[in-house]
């Protein structure tokens, strides 16, 4: 049992990824709406359908993904920050109550004519009974065309969230609770000599939680 306690440890601390996304990839259920707000970043998510879910950030722009949610998860995300931006995830994932596992690819076009295949691996662990969670992502991106000069790099990201209970109702809406979340996410180049100490992304805020009542 301490040899599994040290493997699911080591896992937590090198698996990572902020791929298209800097929140949690699980589907919202219809009606549920999350309001994001903070540095560096503001967005919306909205539960439309039971497989699908729509919404816009500031970083990443409007997106909306289709799949399967449960323990087990599967789903395809589509988001594009510009005409000339614009990423396609697909994702395989099993929530294990305490820990979720993920893994997904990625295809990213950015002008001009640039483009990006990209891997990751991510596990998040809840605490609490789900009140805490901490994440770790690590993604693997090669560029396959265009002249930019950003090269094949890794992705490198951590998040941590609590959630405080509300559960206050007014007229249609409910307020359910409100998350407190922090997200880091570094990019490591393949020349070293270029590596910046600095995240690229980088997000300490607050996200609060609705829902429209029947």
């Amino acid at each position: 049992m301490k040899r599994v306690y040290i493997i699911v440890l080591v896992f937590t601390l090198i698996s990572v990824t902020s791929l298209a996304s800097t929140h949690s990839s699980r589907i919202l259920s219809p009606g549920s709406v999350k309001a994001m707000l903070g540095f560096e970043d503001v967005g919306l998510r909205i539960g439309i359908l039971s497989f699908l879910e729509a919404g816009w950030f500031i970083d990443e722009g409007p997106y909306f993904t289709l799949g399967h949610d449960a323990n087990f998860h599967l789903a395809s995300r589509v988001s594009f920050s510009s005409l000339q931006e614009a990423r396609v995830v697909a994702e395989l994932g099993y929530d294990f109550n305490v820990v979720y596992l993920e893994i997904g690819g990625l295809y990213e076009y950015a002008a001009p004519n640039a483009s990006f295949l990209g891997g990751q691996l991510k596990t998040e662990v809840f605490f609490d009974n789900g009140l805490s969670a901490i994440s770790a992502t690590l993604g693997r991106f090669q560029k396959v065309a265009g002249e930019t000069e950003k090269q094949s790099f890794t992705s490198v990201g951590f998040s941590a969230r609590r959630r405080l209970d509300i559960d206050k109702k007014f007229y249609f809406l409910s307020i359910e609770s409100v998350e407190l979340v922090g997200t880091l996410k570094w990019e490591i180049k393949d020349d070293l000599s270029t590596f910046d100490p600095f995240p690229v992304y980088s997000f300490v805020g607050m996200q609060l939680n609705l829902g429209f009542l029947n």
